[in-house]
């Protein structure tokens, strides 16, 4: 999987500082790249993000410009934090929605493949999968 001009370090390290009562306990940088060269493997589609404050969009975009990955996000920092490294790398293939899950009217039966991932949190043995 390449990246071309993907800086994954600056992009994981530019992210928002996480929120707990949204649920967010961030990856590493090596868990994002994991989990984007996962998606991109596995999933050769389009693909609908439940959320995305790790930015896995972002990889999982670069390396397939043909297909389209929209994050639904409630939390607009990390919208706004994807949208900067969005627009600097010019995806786009990238959508951004701000909304939250539970009242979005759109149907996603319309996508092929979703993704949420649920917070495992390796930091805290668990804590964020328990409290999702």
């Amino acid at each position: 999987m390449t990246y071309g001009n993907l800086d994954l370090e600056g992009i994981c390290a530019s992210r928002p500082i996480p929120d707990a009562g949204l649920e967010q306990f961030l990856m590493t940088s090596k868990s994002v790249r994991h989990q984007a060269s996962y998606l991109h493997n596995r999933l050769r589609t389009d693909l609908f993000m439940m959320g995305d404050d790790d930015h896995v969009s972002l990889p999982v975009a670069a390396a397939a410009p043909e297909r389209r990955v929209l994050v639904i996000e409630i939390d607009e920092r990390v919208l706004d934090s994807i949208d900067t490294w969005r627009r600097k790398l010019n995806l786009r293939n990238l959508i951004l929605v701000h909304a939250d899950l539970r009242t979005y009217d759109e149907p996603m039966h319309k996508w092929p493949a979703f993704y949420g991932n649920p917070p495992w949190s390796s930091k805290n043995a668990g804590h964020g999968l328990r409290y999702w």
